[in-house]
């Protein structure tokens, strides 16, 4: 998807409708990976008051914690800094293994 993201934010969807922007990312973009049996359900969550209110919770907790865009990894409440950047296998271990004792 980040590759598609420039044509979903400012001026390439200042012209369109949310219900266009919304019905342009599910047919191009999801309808590929989730398929037509899931579009549906994919479709409500835009219109759920219990999504959106959690994903405004959520997205206001990250500002609060200094998150500026993703991936973004916290361990135990601390950001890891290499947050921006994804993490593989070896990095994960490493961060881990110290706070859990090596198993």
């Amino acid at each position: 998807m980040v590759t598609f993201q420039e044509g979903y934010y400012n001026m390439p969807t200042y012209t369109k409708t949310r219900a266009a922007v919304v019905a342009e990312i599910a047919n191009n973009l999801v309808t590929p990976v989730i398929g037509e049996a899931n579009l549906a359900a994919y479709r409500a969550g835009f219109n759920d008051s219990q999504s959106d209110q959690a994903t405004r919770i959520s997205f206001k907790f990250g500002c609060a914690r200094g998150v500026t865009g993703t991936p973004y990894y916290f361990v135990n409440g601390i950001p890891l800094s290499d947050s921006g950047s994804p993490m593989d296998y070896n990095k994960w271990i490493s961060t881990l293994d110290p706070l859990v004792g090596k198993m």
